[in-house]
Formats: structure tokens, C-alpha cells, sequence
């Protein structure tokens, strides 16, 4: 008699008592030979449990709800899963790894791989997952080489969630669900084709990378979207962005866009502009031939887009270095560091709207910092010089980065002490990382200082003994030379631990212990 597990589905209070359900596990293979054979077995709820081995099957699923799960534990790589693989079966090129016949409420899957062999290619049908699911939930999952990975074909609205998933080698796409919500964690996306990741509004994506070289976009949303803590990178000649939201609205925050080269934009927003977009404390880096940001209107709306706290370096492209700002599309650009970006002719900031704003940012070594054709307003920015930005009619003595006659740039900031944390014109980039903490031990006040030669998106927090976060002192980029105060009157004295960490990489980078006195 098969293993049985005593799940309570839902409790009814009545004059009768209590109403349960039963959920059976299924084994493969020490009770089914196969994993079909399970899944022509299962019922409501359901799980079907499947040892390590590579299964050659071609599966279809049931029409209940069901689990399907790896009986392994997981390792980071994921490399020691059962694997699906129907390579081998009879007109290979026709057939997925998982396919739903019709639509059912729940699919969990997890621990598993799916996989198609050369035999499989070349191809008109999908070769992961395809049909339609209320909500699929995949975690530990690794698609390797699968045509598609996931194709929805049926319904709108749907939920897609993906935990610690892998991508790899996918020749024509990762996940192809225009219509449906996809959530995303900790998952790896690569591979070619169109788009890697194609969603709808709602969608959301935390820790996420996305590397390939596909002919037009890594991530598209349709809609709303949160994109947080991801990584952007590879060479796509004649991609059109990295990101691209259409419609789009929502928060694009401490996500790095770097080591690529040949996108047109990293960030490419036509947006409806009646909802508020917001693209803050993300990093553009090492690219070439493409500007990191574009915002477009599509639809009427004064809402203005949100341009902060983001970083640029080391950048060459014969666009707009920066920011390019269309017709219509009110913005405000706030906070920004924009270093020595090539080549000197062309704009960092180019604007073709009269509703822009610029505040607070640091223009140093680009050449051309900001054009525009009609009235911008760009009063109480740093432009690399005490003097100002050079403009031959209004400022011809200024010697720091140039501005255009339609740029309103007085007046202008002497230094760089309005925007926290700015790295000093004067000082050199350092060459290796470092930390200071002093003095040491303190009295509720301590000065930390950082060395960053590289940027990255940063958390710098303070925990104690117990491991405990008890101050988050800050979260964002991180380049240059980084200066913060650490305010502990209302701590106890004792020792703490200070960290910087990477978010991204989900590694430190630094820590010292700091002992508080009173």
C-alpha cells in the first residue's frame, strides 16, 4: 500500500465536527515505473515523489492540482537533480518535457530538471513546460536548454512563480508569458531569441540575472513592474534594451547594468505617464555602445518619472551618455553621479522636453553634460569645477563639463557637500577596497569611511553579539570614496559588528568589530 500523509485541506466548524482531506504521495520509481504513470494515478493535491535518475518521458499532466518534486536535496548549482529529458523518444522535435492539456488551479514543482537533448533541434513546438496554470510555482528548478522554458499559451491573469530557478542555454527564450504575472526570485536567466523573459503587469523580479544574447529584449514587462536587486549584462548587437517596460509604471531600484556592450538602452520605458515610475540607486557600468536609460511617453499623464541616486561610470556610447528624455515625458533627475563617460561631443544627459528638472547631481570629466533643445531647468548641480559648467554665452570662464544655451544651470554648486556621500572631485578613484571605522571604541558617534573602486549596490549594517541588526547605516550604490556617520546614543555599549555587504552577490565585503562606550 502506497505511503499516505494526512493533510488538513480545511476545517469546517459545525454541529457535525470537522471536514479533511487525504493527499497521497506517489514514488518513483520504487512504486511507479515511471513518472506518467504517477501522474495518471494522481488525484486532487497529490505529490509525486521522484528519486535521482534521468527519466526519458514526454509527460502530460492531470487535470487536478498536483505536486511534483525531486527527492533530493537541492545543491547551489543545482546539477544533482532528477532530470526529464525526451530527446530520445520518436519525433523528438514535437514534444515538451510537461505539457497541460487544459488549465488546472496549482502546480508545484520543485527539484527537478528539464532537458532536451540535440536530437530535439531544430524545432517548431516548446520543449520545458507549456499550457496554462492558475498558478505554477516552481522552486529549484533548472531548464537546460529546453527550446523555451516556460510557454503560456492560454488564459490571462495567470501566476507564475520562480524560487531559486536556472535558465540555461535556452535557444529562443526563458519564459514566454505575455499574458500572465510572473514572480521571481534568486533565478538565473539565459539564453537567445527575442526576449528572455516576457511578462505582464505585476510582474516582479528580486536578486534575479539575466545574461544572453538576444535580437530585442532580456526582461519585458507589459504594465507595472518591480525590479529589484537584479544583474544586467552581455553583449546583444542590435538588441533594443536590457529592460524594457511597456506601458510601464512602477520601481526599477539597486539593480546593476554592466560588462556589456551593443544594447541600444539598458533601461528602455515607454511609460504610461499617469502612474508614477520611479528608477533609483541602480548602477550603470562598463558598457558599450549603449545608453543606460530612455523614458518615452505613450500615454498622457503628469505624473513625473523618477531619475535618483543612480551611478554611472565607465561608459561609452555615441547616444546620450546617461539619460535620454523624449518629447513629453516629464521627469525629475535628482541625486545622480556621472563620471568621466565618453565621448566629450555627445550629451550625458540629453533632453528633447521642456518639463525636466534636474537637482543635486555630479557632472565630472564627461565633456558634454547636459543638452537639451527647450527650456531645462538644471539650477543647483556640481559640474566638476567651482566655476561652473562651461556655456559659451552664459558661462565662458566655467571650467567644468559644458551645458547648451536651453540649459538654466544658475546657480551652481561649489562642491559636492549637497548630496551625501558624494566622492570628492579632487581625490582619486581608489585602487582597492578598504574600511575605517573611527575612532574606535566610540561615544555614540563614529565616522566610516569606504574605499570602492568598483561600484556595486552596497548595504553597510551594524549588528550585535546576537547577530542582530540593530542600525542599517545604508543601502544603494556604492563607488569612490563613501563617507557615513554611525549615530549609536541609544545603544548600549558593548561590541558590535560592522558589515558591508554586497545585495547582489549576497556576500560580504567588508566587516570590523567596533566597540561603543559611554
Amino acid at each position: 500500500m502506497r505511503a499516505r500523509e494526512f493533510l488538513t485541506i480545511g476545517v469546517v466548524l459545525c454541529t457535525v465536527g470537522a471536514r479533511f482531506a487525504w493527499s497521497e504521495i506517489l514514488r518513483v520509481p520504487s512504486e511507479f515505473s515511471s513518472i506518467q504513470s504517477a501522474l495518471n494515478s494522481v488525484q486532487e493535491d497529490d505529490t509525486v515523489l521522484v528519486s535521482l535518475g534521468i527519466y526519458q518521458e514526454a509527460l502530460t499532466a492531470p487535470l487536478v492540482s498536483f505536486s511534483l518534486l525531486g527527492d533530493v536535496l537541492p545543491d547551489s548549482t543545482l546539477s544533482n537533480l532528477p532530470v526529464i529529458d525526451p530527446s530520445s523518444l520518436p519525433h523528438p522535435g514535437e514534444l515538451a518535457c510537461l505539457t497541460f492539456v487544459q488549465s488546472i488551479p496549482l502546480c508545484r514543482i520543485e527539484r527537478l530538471t528539464f532537458r532536451n537533448g540535440l536530437e530535439m533541434y531544430p524545432r517548431d513546438e516548446i520543449g520545458g513546460i507549456a499550457g496554462s496554470v492558475s498558478h505554477l510555482a516552481l522552486k529549484h528548478a533548472k531548464f537546460d536548454s529546453t527550446y523555451y522554458g516556460l510557454a503560456r499559451v492560454q488564459g490571462t491573469g495567470e501566476l507564475i512563480e520562480l524560487d531559486s530557478c536556472l535558465f540555461v542555454n535556452n535557444p529562443v527564450g526563458c519564459v514566454s508569458t505575455e499574458e500572465h504575472r510572473v514572480v521571481a526570485r534568486n533565478s538565473f536567466f539565459n539564453g537567445a531569441g527575442f526576449t528572455l523573459v516576457n511578462c505582464a503587469s505585476n510582474s516582479q523580479f528580486e536578486r534575479c540575472r539575466f545574461s544572453g544574447a538576444t535580437s530585442a529584449y532580456h526582461l519585458l514587462i507589459d504594465g507595472e513592474a518591480t525590479v529589484t536587486q537584479c544583474d544586467f549584462s552581455g553583449n546583444s548587437p542590435d538588441v533594443n534594451a536590457w529592460l524594457f517596460l511597456l506601458n510601464g509604471s512602477g520601481l526599477v531600484a539597486e539593480n546593476i547594468f554592466h560588462n556589456g556592450q551593443f544594447a541600444t538602452f539598458a533601461v528602455h520605458v515607454e511609460r504610461d505617464c499617469a502612474f508614477p515610475l520611479s528608477i533609483s540607486g541602480n548602477i550603470f557600468s562598463q558598457l558599450f555602445d549603449v545608453t543606460p536609460i530612455v523614458i518615452e511617453c505613450l500615454s498622457p499623464g503628469l505624473v513625473p518619472a523618477m531619475v535618483d541616486s543612480n551611478i554611472f561610470t565607465a561608459i561609452v556610447t555615441p547616444r546620450a551618455k546617461a539619460v535620454q528624455i523624449q518629447p513629453d515625458a516629464q521627469t525629475l533627475i535628482s541625486g545622480n553621479r556621472m563620471i568621466g563617460l565618453s565621448p566629450p561631443d555627445h550629451a550625458t544627459i540629453f533632453s528633447a522636453c521642456d518639463s525636466v528638472v534636474a537637482r543635486r547631481n555630479i557632472f565630472i570629466g564627461n565633456g558634454l553634460a547636459y543638452q537639451a533643445f527647450s527650456y531645462n531647468d538644471a539650477r543647483h548641480n556640481y559640474w566638476g569645477d567651482s566655476t561652473g559648467p562651461y556655456n559659451a554665452l552664459h558661462n565662458p570662464q566655467g571650467h567644468g563639463d559644458n551645458v547648451s544655451d536651453s540649459v538654466v544651470f544658475n546657480p551652481w554648486y561649489p562642491d559636492t557637500s549637497f548630496l551625501v556621500n558624494a566622492a570628492a572631485p579632487q581625490v582619486e578613484l581608489p585602487t582597492q577596497f578598504e574600511l575605517r571605522a573611527y575612532p574606535n571604541p566610540f561615544n555614540s558617534t563614529a565616522r566610516i569611511e569606504l574605499d570602492v573602486p568598483a561600484p556595486f549596490i552596497g548595504e553597510i549594517t551594524l549588528t550585535n553579539l546576537l547577530g542582530q541588526t540593530v542600525r542599517t547605516i545604508h543601502r544603494g550604490p556604492l563607488y569612490g570614496r563613501e563617507t557615513f556617520t554611525l549615530q549609536a546614543h541609544d545603544l548600549a555599549s558593548g561590541l558590535y559588528f560592522l558589515y558591508v555587504r554586497d545585495v547582489i552577490k549576497n556576500t560580504v565585503a567588508a566587516s570590523t568589530k567596533l566597540l561603543l562606550l559611554k
